[in-house]
């Protein structure tokens, strides 16, 4: 199963009609000039060309390549200052790996195997709400942070759109809420196991 991005800053504009007993609760508001000048085409393009490069070896789940990912995911998760709700009070969402031994993996040394993972992990970063009467409504942004490894003759599937660009595309909205958050919370989950053909799991 794929997810696509959702179309988050189109939601936080238009907020959609109130209900009739919601008539005086407040609504987000469209995003100011302000916060989408901070937005940033280069940090955008230099994360996409981390996550994609041919180091990463296509960022099949357990791989040497997809850990190292993970952790520049985890690092700007991090810079960013969002909210860690992982189990264990981080980003981490561990939960039993699909089967991706269809796959092939680049090993530390560059050679080629075939991809094997026992424990998958999700990222999970939340944007607190700033309106008391709203921050336990939540809006979901998603993304997946793992592709399809290598061919068996080594040529990598990097993995550029599918999904390097939507994590870094969550990852830049994420930056912008917390600098100006909108009035509901937003949780971002990056998932693993959607390239391959697995679930995702998700925080309650």
């Amino acid at each position: 199963m794929r997810f696509c991005l959702v179309p988050v800053l189109a939601l936080l504009s238009c907020g959609g009609a109130p209900k009739s007993s919601d008539t005086a609760r407040p609504v987000d508001q469209p995003l100011s000039d302000a916060a989408l000048s901070m937005v940033s085409a280069t940090r955008m393009q230099r994360l996409v060309d981390e996550l994609a490069d041919d180091s990463m070896g296509g960022r099949v789940p357990g791989s040497p390549g997809h850990e190292a990912a993970i952790n520049i995911m985890l690092d700007e998760m991090v810079d960013i200052g969002l909210e860690p709700i992982g189990l264990e009070g981080d980003f981490l969402y561990p939960y039993p790996a699909s089967d991706v031994s269809n796959f092939h993996q680049l090993d530390r040394d560059g050679n080629v195997s075939a991809a094997h993972a026992e424990v998958a992990y999700d990222l999970v970063g939340r944007v607190p709400g700033s309106d008391p009467m709203l921050a336990d409504e939540h809006i979901l942004v998603m993304a997946h942070h793992d592709h399809l490894g290598v061919e068996a003759d080594g040529r990598v599937f990097n993995g550029a759109f599918d999904n390097a660009t939507g994590c870094v595309a969550a990852l830049e909205l994420a930056r912008v809420l917390m600098a100006h958050p909108p009035a509901r919370s937003v949780i971002i989950p990056f998932s693993a196991g959607s390239a391959v053909g697995g679930g995702v799991e998700l925080v309650a």
